[in-house]
């Protein structure tokens, strides 16, 4: 029989609740949607109360709401007591969950991280995608995580430490070789001639990122659009003279810019800056391996963002 306090159930209770449904969470948690409904149901019984009006699309009842962040609670703890019982000894050894926003990892820190590794080879770097805005949420996909990089500052954040990293511009690019075979557009009624790349609707859900173009339909000034599911294939669509991709943060193509692969179009609309931040959970700071894991990001991104920086300038793009 169930318990209320099964820690298993409750992670499949916050994954369910994190994506929306029993369908989606089935993959996530690597269970069938009817084995999933079960453990819900059971849990439910054990509590003597209702977590959902209905599973699907997921609803909540008011005991299942306030029951989100008291289960995050109970993960929290269990995983702050494995971490704890790990600590007494090689502390040094053990794993760091890293919520990075997608591709960070491989296009800013691989070069980087292949020198830590050979200092600290017991640390574990468990990475997974996080690309949410303020406020933060270390529980993710069942695991309740260290660090995330994010965007910032978050004023509401109180279990974390925040440390900038740096300001980041992002603009339009092509590729020289595109520009020279269709042009390099002035104005936004040149775009009838362009082709845009796109990241999953980017240039439609992003809205809150822009900054006085008073445009709603850059889209469809566009003669052709091509959507990518990938940010690294959008960025190697554009190299390839595919299009115009709608935005890219600098510090992700400094170094193709700098060489003349890509060219900025800052002229035909902007975004806000983005404000990169380290959010550490108060909890995981005190361990030593974050510790030394924070000092090798904040030293790594440093170097990336000044170079960034040194560019964005020279090529008046601030």
């Amino acid at each position: 029989m169930l318990r209320h306090n099964d820690l298993k159930a409750w992670r499949i209770f916050l994954d369910v609740i994190q994506v929306g449904s029993i369908s989606a969470a089935s993959e996530l948690c690597q269970m069938e949607p009817s084995n999933i409904s079960r453990t819900l149901t059971a849990l439910e019984k054990s509590l003597g109360q209702k977590l959902f009006l209905r599973q699907n699309p997921i609803k909540l009842t008011t005991y299942g709401t306030r029951a989100v962040r008291l289960a995050q609670n109970i993960i929290d703890a269990h995983d702050q007591l494995v971490i704890l019982g790990g600590t007494q000894n090689q502390t040094l050894q053990g794993p760091i969950r890293c919520g990075l926003p997608p591709s960070f990892f491989d296009r800013l820190l691989l070069r980087y991280y292949l020198d830590f590794n050979k200092k600290y080879p017991g640390i574990q770097i468990q990475r997974q995608d996080f690309r949410k805005p303020a406020p933060i949420e270390f529980y993710q996909k069942g695991n309740m995580l260290d660090l995330v990089i994010g965007y910032g500052p978050d004023p509401e954040m109180d279990r974390a430490f925040q440390y900038r990293l740096g300001e980041c511009l992002r603009i339009p690019v092509a590729s020289s070789a595109y520009l020279e075979k269709y042009g390099t557009p002035k104005k936004l009624s040149d775009l009838k001639n362009h082709i845009l790349l796109d990241r999953d609707n980017a240039l439609i859900y992003t809205g809150d990122y822009f900054v006085d173009t008073g445009e709603h339909d850059i889209v469809l000034r566009f003669a052709k659009k091509i959507s990518f599911s990938s940010p690294t294939s959008l960025k190697e669509a554009a190299l390839l003279g595919g299009g115009i991709h709608h935005g890219i943060p600098v510090i992700y193509c400094y170094k193709e810019l700098e060489r003349g692969e890509l060219v900025a179009l800052p002229g035909l609309w902007k975004f806000q800056p983005l404000d990169y931040y380290l959010f550490i959970r108060k909890e995981s700071a005190e361990l030593q391996r974050v510790q030394v894991f924070k000092q090798f990001l904040l030293d790594s991104l440093k170097e990336e963002f000044q170079l960034c920086g040194e560019l964005c300038e020279k090529l008046g793009l601030k």
